[in-house]
């Protein structure tokens, strides 16, 4: 089992021949890269990063061959990757949680933001809601109050002094409860 495209190239180097490997390409490298260079922070240089998508598609392109069966976590992941890399092995597997039972939305202004906080992407994003966004909506809806949770909280920006109406909640264990009390949901995509 290679978890990402690093074991991946691990195996390669170690050149382990016909030993059959189940690969889980929980999210395209190449296109991570892609949105890891259009997002902050940006410096002079940061773009040169793209060189390096056509080596990472080469080597997605001999993983997904290699595999006995490629892991994915979305349909559109699955056609994308069989269709790039012509391959009739690839199956999705969601990582993601259920979809709440749809309720009545409630009364409160309510946003939530939910995620691992220690992935950069999800840390980037609850930043960037915190100090640019919610400044905005907090001037059109003063009562307004914004729910961070999930894990690693303590390493947003502003953690230790929230801005008005931002709440740290950590780690959250009743999360139907907590989607019942939330009016918006926001994600880092």
């Amino acid at each position: 089992f290679a978890h990402r495209l690093q074991a991946m190239a691990l195996l390669r180097r170690a050149n382990v021949g016909n030993v059959p490997v189940v690969f889980d390409l929980d999210d395209i490298e190449h296109k991570v890269l892609g949105r890891a260079v259009a997002s902050p922070p940006v410096w002079r240089l940061k773009k040169l990063l793209l060189l390096q998508v056509p080596v990472l598609r080469r080597m997605e392109s001999w993983a997904v061959r290699k595999a006995i069966r490629t892991f994915v976590c979305s349909e559109q992941d699955a056609a994308e990757v069989s269709q790039a890399f012509r391959s009739d092995r690839v199956r999705t597997i969601p990582n993601a949680l259920p979809v709440p039972v749809a309720a009545p939305l409630p009364d409160a202004q309510t946003v939530l933001f939910l995620g691992v906080h220690n992935y950069q992407p999800n840390l980037v994003g609850a930043e960037f809601l915190v100090h640019e966004i919610w400044p905005r909506v907090r001037r059109q809806h003063p009562y307004a109050q914004l729910l961070i949770a999930g894990k690693d909280c303590e390493l947003i920006r502003g953690f230790n002094q929230p801005p008005e109406g931002v709440h740290f909640l950590g780690f959250v264990p009743d999360l139907d409860q907590l989607y019942a009390g939330t009016r918006v949901v926001a994600c880092p995509i």
